[in-house]
């Protein structure tokens, strides 16, 4: 059972770096919600079927984290496992690459859904 939890994580892994291959520079105005900060993956769903919680905490333990940090000067790092990307960001994207990612985001929570992918991270408390 652990061996089949543990191959889960690793796709869980793998769709994490297709999801940020996949991605989308600079910091605009406007009247939406800066989301400039530190945050931490709280969330993954694939398909329509979520990740759980305890599957998220299992690979916290494991030392296998996604975190992002989001800068005023319109970069921003992704840290996936300890490989980390440079990014970019404007009001409506990340850029990764080239590539454009839509995300949304309330005030704290950042949303980046592609095709039947989604991930949200939670802004880390300051």
């Amino acid at each position: 059972m652990k061996m089949k939890r543990i191959v889960a994580l690793l796709m869980i892994a793998i769709m994490v770096f297709a999801l940020t291959a996949c991605s989308g520079g600079g910091g605009g105005g406007s009247s939406k919600p800066s989301p400039v900060g530190k945050y931490t993956l709280s969330g993954m769903s694939e398909n329509g079927e979520a990740t759980s919680e305890e599957d998220l905490k299992l690979l916290e333990s494991l030392g296998l984290t996604v975190t992002m940090e989001i800068k005023e000067d319109g970069t921003g790092v992704l840290d996936l496992f300890g490989e980390t990307m440079d990014f970019t960001w404007d009001d409506d994207n990340l850029i990764v690459d080239g590539e454009k990612q839509a995300y949304t985001f309330d005030g704290t929570t950042f949303t980046m859904e592609s095709d039947e992918t989604s991930m949200t991270f939670t802004k880390d408390a300051e």
